[in-house]
């Protein structure tokens, strides 16, 4: 794996980061102001933030095996 693939690997963990903090701010979220989600689109949410949660260990776990 070279330097070019790792750097592309941090960048994708980064951004997986990002994204898992916004579902988990928007699913905290009890201001009057935000939107309120119904069950079905918290599951959505929850589900996506497994699939992400899941593509950051093997990403992980891929640069582990780089080292």
């Amino acid at each position: 794996m070279d330097n070019r693939h790792a750097k592309e690997l941090y960048k994708r963990l980064n951004q997986i980061q990002k994204d898992l903090d916004t579902i988990r701010e928007r699913l905290a979220t009890t201001k009057v102001s935000m939107r309120v989600y119904t069950e079905p689109e918290k599951q959505a949410l929850n589900l996506v933030a497994q699939k992400l949660k899941d593509e950051q260990k093997k990403i992980k776990r891929d640069l582990k095996l780089q080292e």
